[in-house]
């Protein structure tokens, strides 16, 4: 028995362009099927969670300082809010190490300068039974990164609890 006889047909049977067809069917519907799950795919949930964390700025332009204030937040491109300031605790003038003329140090306010003080609600991912803010692990002594539409500041966590 041939597998293709004269007429091109596969063990007598089949016409192998109607094959090659159905085929090409059978495989373009698997792409169309798998391409269409794999591009609208949910996103799997996140565990998030808001936290309260008391943060210091330091080295603040006085200027800046002024214009913080209680329901300052941040948000993500998306719109969605991800930070708000709860409370600022304190501004106090920001303290450096001066040299005298004697080479004695003292230290001395900077005239320009601020250290701010706010209790900072946080909208954090847990990962792995640790909390991430903007994808950076949040634990006391972390430096985290605050942006509005107006400003962004870089500070200390030096207090966490759970909100």
């Amino acid at each position: 028995m041939k597998i293709i006889d004269e007429k091109g047909r596969l063990f007598s049977r089949i016409n192998i362009i109607d094959l090659s067809v159905l085929l090409v069917l059978l495989f373009s519907v698997q792409a169309v099927f798998f391409g269409y799950k794999a591009t609208t795919a949910k996103p799997s949930p996140l565990n998030e969670r808001w936290i309260s964390a008391q943060v210091r700025f330091e080295d603040v332009d006085s200027r800046l300082s002024d214009l913080i204030k209680a329901g300052d937040c941040e948000n993500e491109q998306s719109g969605r809010n991800i930070g708000r300031i709860a409370k600022v605790v304190g501004i106090k003038p920001y303290d450096v190490v001066s040299m005298q003329a004697n080479k004695e140090l003292i230290v001395v306010e900077h005239p320009f300068r601020r250290m701010v003080t706010m209790d900072l609600n946080m909208l954090c991912q847990e990962k792995g039974g640790a909390l991430y803010y903007k994808d950076h692990l949040v634990k006391i002594g972390t430096n985290i990164v605050f942006s509005t539409a107006a400003y962004y500041m870089y500070g200390t966590i030096i207090g966490m609890d759970a909100a």
